[in-house]
This record gives structure tokens, C-alpha cells and sequence, in this order.
């Protein structure tokens, strides 16, 4: 604010009624005030920042006031308090910009913040309808500027997952029977390269079924190019699962943080350094040997963890059976590969929050509230018998596959005898 605004008085009501109209720069309204510089610098501001300039009828008080200005020596004031409330046109951008049919296809704008953010909704209850390549182009753009904490917990979990697919992973065995899935509903005879080395494919990585998938990029665009081809799009979120769904099923990060701090006995018996408590490490220990808590406990009162992720890979088998027997009687559940990536991968999924606080999930592999042993053992046998149902059903999808190839091999290579012998007769 100018000088001479700040030492001036502010008009009164009688002041201004006792003005002449032709002091205002609206003359029938009896406005904007121009009698006095400071008056005139008031009703500029005003004048300007209410956008009183946007109609025709106040062209003729813009130029009153420029004229005032003018003469009251404050031009390049006034000018100022004109730019600074000029109205600027964004131009509208798009996250999602395509050619299809040579027909130009643009959705989600994303010129501001909120358009980006509302973009990145829409996209989400879109996904089905294009294709994913598209489709993290677009997450790429919206990721970096739309307000992610005001995203539904769904949607910022499906623009993160396209935008960083590297982050992201499923169960080798969970892909193979995704894969199978598709290709059992396939007719072999419209089966072609892309199919074979699909079903090449499923069989190799279900060899270690509870690893994560290594391709998963490449998986994804492999499982859409077979559903379109085949017209199963439709069946997206129905009897099919859609591939980035399969593909990138949880969070790496939070899910590499975790198996870091699990160690393996020799047994091959994961144990979450982490999660135990001292007490059961402490039970652990003891019962496997005094050297060990000796070793895990330099003070000779407090566990030192990284002593224990350091000695607990190394105790013989005989000693490591008694530390598992002995912590599983102390109340700690150690869990299979299996349980703890499918573990791992359902928190990461849930804590996938953006600065919105939620509840940590109960572990499913720790006793239940109300639960006594026999009820936590079947349970805990149910979880086994599932995970061997997971690899199963991967083999069972693969074998079956096989086998129809290879009926069809077989009932080519009769058709083609019996052709051969057709012609061998004509001749």
C-alpha cells in the first residue's frame, strides 16, 4: 500500500454524500470515488478486485479511473492493482490422451490440482474400459498432480500401483492360476504363440510357487493382449480378474521391510525378530541352549535382537526344533512361506493409507480372541491346506492345459495320416 493511502483519512458517509457525481467513476451509482488520490488508489482496488471490469456498462468507470489516475500522477499504481488481479486462462490439459479409430480421445484433465484429483477417481472407475498402457500414462501425470490424500483409499491404491509397477508384485503360484484360469476357456483351436508361451510361462514360475513374480510388467500386458484377443474384457471384475489386479497385488516396500527382519531356522521355520517378544525370545533361547541366551543377552537382562537375527539362522537342527517348540508353547505362531508373504502382502494393501490413519490388521496367525488351542490349531491347518490348494490349483491349471494341447497334437497328427493315405489312394 502506497504511502500517501496510509496517511490519508477515510471518507466519511457525509464526505462522499456531499461529492458531486462526476467525482465517482459511476456517476448514477455514486461509486468509486476519484476526488482525492488516495480515494481514487481505494476505488482502483476495489474496483479491480471484485472484477467490476467484466461487463460492458463499466468500461466507461474503467477509463474514469484511468483518467484519474493519470491525473492524480498514480498510473503505474493503478496498473499494478490491474495485473495483479487479472484472470489468467489455464489451458486444459489431459492425463489421458489417445488416437483410436482416427478419432482424437481425451479424459481426465489435469490443469489443476482438483482436476487431477477428480481425474484420478475417474480413471479408477474407468480402468475396464482402456487399455493399460494408457492407462499408466495417464496414472504418471495424475500421480504427480492430484492431491492423493483426498483420493479414495481404492483409487490412490490403483493409481499408485500403475504409476509404480516396479513397487508392485503377486505370488508366482497366484499368477500361474490367473494364467490357467484364462487359457482353460479357450478353445485350443484358437490358440496361437502368444498362448503356448503363456502356458510355458505359468509352468516355470509355478516351480516356486510362494516366490514373488519377477515379471510382473510383462505378465500384465501378456494377460490383456489375451483377453482382448479372446473378448474377455467384459468379464473384468466378474469371473476374471483384471491384470493389474493379478499383477501388482500389494506394495513391495512394505512387504521387503517385513521379510528383511525375518530370519529362517535351520528347520526352514520363518521368525519375525520383530514381531516375538523378548519373554518368548528369552523361553526360545534357554531351551535351545544357555550359550545361546548368553550370547543373545551380553547384559545379561535385555535381548539383544540383532544378536539373535544373527545366531538363529545358525543353531544345529536339533537345538533349532527346541527353540521352535519351545516359543510356540510361549504363545509365538511361526508361519510358513506361504503364510508370511500372504500375510505381508493383505497388511500392505491395508496400510496403504496416504496420511489417512487406519487400523492395523489382526495377524491371523496369532491366537484369536476367544479361540482356545484346538480351534487355533485347526485353523492354523486350514491356512497350510490352502496354501498347498494354491500351488495345486496353479499345477492342475497348467496339466490341464498340457493335456489338451496335447490331445489336439494328437488328433492333427491322425487327421493328417489319414489325408496322406486319402491322397495316396487318388494317385
Amino acid at each position: 500500500m502506497p504511502e500517501y493511502v496510509k496517511s490519508s483519512s477515510v471518507p466519511t458517509s457525509e464526505d462522499l454524500r456531499s461529492l458531486s457525481s462526476s467525482a465517482f467513476a459511476d456517476s448514477i451509482g455514486r461509486k468509486f470515488a476519484l476526488n482525492t488520490k488516495s480515494n481514487c488508489w481505494c476505488s482502483a482496488l476495489y474496483f479491480y478486485g471484485n472484477q467490476c471490469n467484466s461487463s460492458d456498462f463499466s468500461k466507461q468507470a474503467e477509463a474514469r479511473i484511468t483518467e484519474a489516475a493519470r491525473v492524480w500522477g498514480i498510473s503505474s499504481d493503478v496498473e499494478t492493482i490491474k495485473q495483479a488481479f487479472q484472470i489468467t486462462e489455464i489451458p486444459v490439459t489431459y492425463a489421458l490422451s489417445f488416437n483410436f479409430n482416427n478419432k482424437q480421445i481425451n479424459r481426465c484433465p489435469d490443469h489443476t490440482k482438483e482436476a487431477a484429483t477428480e481425474s484420478a477417481e475417474w480413471l479408477y472407475s474407468n480402468r475396464y474400459h482402456f487399455p493399460v498402457k494408457i492407462q499408466r500414462e495417464a496414472a504418471v501425470k495424475l500421480a504427480a498432480k492430484a492431491n492423493l490424500g483426498k483420493l479414495s483409499h481404492k483409487a490412490a491404491s490403483y493409481i499408485d500401483k500403475l504409476a509404480n509397477p516396479d513397487s508392485y508384485s503377486n505370488l508366482n503360484c497366484k499368477v500361474a492360476t490367473a494364467i490357467t484360469d484364462r487359457l482353460s476357456g479357450i478353445p485350443m483351436a484358437k490358440w496361437g504363440a502368444l498362448e503356448d508361451s503363456m502356458l510355458k510361462f505359468a509352468e516355470s514360475i509355478n516351480s516356486k510357487p510362494f516366490e514373488l513374480c519377477k515379471e510382473s510388467s510383462v505378465v500384465v500386458e501378456a494377460l490383456e493382449a489375451i483377453d482382448v484377443k479372446h473378448s474377455m474384457t467384459t468379464k473384468w471384475g466378474k469371473s476374471i480378474t483384471h491384470p493389474v489386479d493379478v499383477c501388482y497385488r500389494a506394495s513391495l516396500t512394505k512387504v521387503a521391510s517385513d521379510v528383511d527382519s525375518t530370519v529362517y531356522l535351520t528347520t526352514g521355520t520363518p521368525i519375525d525378530i520383530h514381531s516375538i517378544s523378548d519373554s518368548q525370545l528369552s523361553k526360545g533361547l534357554k531351551i535351545a541352549g544357555d550359550e545361546f541366551l548368553s550370547y543373545c543377552q551380553p547384559d545379561g537382562l535385555n535381548i539383544d535382537r540383532a544378536k539373535a537375527a544373527e545366531i538363529l539362522p545358525t543353531m544345529p537342527k536339533p537345538e533349532a526344533r527346541r527353540f521352535e517348540t519351545a516359543v510356540k508353547k510361549a504363545g509365538y505362531a511361526p508361519e510358513s512361506t506361504y503364510e508370511l508373504i500372504d500375510r505381508l502382502f493383505k497388511e500392505a494393501q491395508m496400510g496403504m493409507d496416504y496420511g489417512m490413519p487406519m487400523q492395523q490388521p489382526q495377524s491371523d496367525t496369532e491366537m484369536m480372541p476367544g479361540e482356545d488351542d484346538a480351534a487355533f490349531e485347526a485353523r492354523m491347518n486350514e491356512k497350510k491346506e490352502q496354501a498347498k490348494l494354491d500351488s495345486l490349483d496353479a499345477q492342475a491349471g497348467i496339466a490341464a492345459a498340457k493335456a489338451r494341447q496335447a490331445r489336439q497334437q494328437h488328433d492333427q497328427s491322425i487327421m493328417e495320416q489319414q489325408m496322406g493315405q486319402a491322397q495316396g489312394v487318388q494317385a
